[in-house]
């Protein structure tokens, strides 16, 4: 009888993570999609624990509020714009470039719909873009897919706003997911969280108290999920993705080689509130364009493209209505036709009497 062993998987220690924060709080006036007050908290809380306790690098996108020494500014910018997510994300991915870091956390805060983020202007940014973003492709050749990118998304799954405007210039489409990618999702697909912070108060408390010489990653996302059950969380229902092959510890960096946050300062003035409520859906690539491009005081739009949009719009109307249009169609042709047979019976009467006279 021939005996073996299982080899033990092969053991993991993140000492030095690079952590980036992206929340998404204030909304320009939508009927679904209300400000999220507790999101300030989250990233807050979410500095906390990554910055001052594991002493990671930390990297933040959100409103202004969530800094103590600028939360006073009337005069600062509140709302993430999708331009902006473009600006914070470059960087990480050059930081990984630059300095020894051995996993990525991504922590994502805000109005989730269709597997996406949405930003205060309502465009929808995938969640799979994220992932794609560092995937083992573009880390090449530093890192490849051996380095960890744990993706953690404190977001609404479900698909229950309307008029969500898709992401411009860009089709949906699939990402394969490497290995080494993990995402801890605050509930399962299709369904909806709150704005009490419950989930990030549990990776708080789990992470901070358990024994993480001892306890892996998957074991403090059991603790998490078990610690948001018993917090009598109807909304949340934790759901994590491992694409790990190794088993994963994370552990407290040295306190002396910390580095304080860094903030992504928000470029630009808000978009014009009214242009936002008024734009129609068939137009917004158009005003997308002018909101990432243009200048302050710039509000011009072209006219050509405007014309174009025009014309889309129509036609859309054409093809969600095309039953009134083949009513209106009929009711013409109808119309015409009696029109000509009207017209026609004083010539057919005035052929007949020049045939009755000759006749005659």
């Amino acid at each position: 009888v021939q005996s073996s062993t299982a080899q033990a998987p092969n053991q993991v220690h993140i000492r030095n993570a690079l952590v980036a924060i992206l929340g998404v709080s204030d909304y320009h006036q939508h009927q679904y999609l209300k400000p999220l007050d507790g999101v300030i908290k989250d990233v807050q809380s979410s500095i906390a624990l990554w910055n001052t306790y594991f002493n990671y690098d930390t990297h933040v996108l959100a409103d202004h509020r969530v800094r103590e020494e600028v939360k006073a500014d009337n005069n600062a910018r509140k709302k993430i714009y999708q331009r902006d997510i473009q600006r914070f994300l470059e960087p990480i991915r050059r930081s990984i470039y630059d300095k020894p870091y051995d996993a990525l956390i991504f922590m994502l805060f805000g109005h989730g719909r269709n597997e996406s983020l949405v930003t205060s202007d309502f465009e929808n940014y995938e969640y799979d873009e994220f992932r794609q973003f560092f995937n083992g492709s573009n880390l090449v050749p530093k890192h490849g897919d051996d380095m960890l990118r744990l993706f953690i998304v404190d977001t609404c799954r479900g698909n229950d706003i309307p008029d969500i405007r898709p992401k411009r210039g860009v089709a949906s489409k699939q990402y394969n997911v490497e290995s080494n990618i993990n995402t801890l999702y605050a509930t399962t697909k299709g369904y909806t969280v709150g704005d009490v912070g419950t989930f990030v108060r549990s990776i708080n408390e789990v992470l901070r108290n358990i024994d993480l010489t001892t306890h892996s990653l998957s074991d403090a996302v059991s603790q998490i999920t078990k610690h948001v059950d018993e917090s009598s969380a109807a909304w949340y229902c934790p759901e994590y993705v491992s694409r790990s092959k190794s088993v994963i510890y994370l552990e407290r960096k040295d306190a002396a080689s910390r580095n304080d946050v860094q903030y992504l300062s928000l470029e630009g003035p808000e978009l014009d509130e009214q242009k936002v409520q008024d734009i129609p859906l068939s137009t917004y690539e158009q005003y997308a364009q002018y909101a990432a491009d243009s200048e302050p005081g710039v509000t011009d739009w072209n006219v050509w493209e405007s014309m174009k949009a025009l014309f889309v719009g129509l036609k859309n109307l054409a093809v969600k209505y095309w039953w009134i249009f083949v009513f209106l169609v009929f009711f013409e042709l109808n119309r015409r036709k009696k029109v000509i047979q009207i017209r026609r019976e004083p010539i057919e009467n005035f052929m007949q009497w020049m045939i009755d006279r000759i006749v005659t």
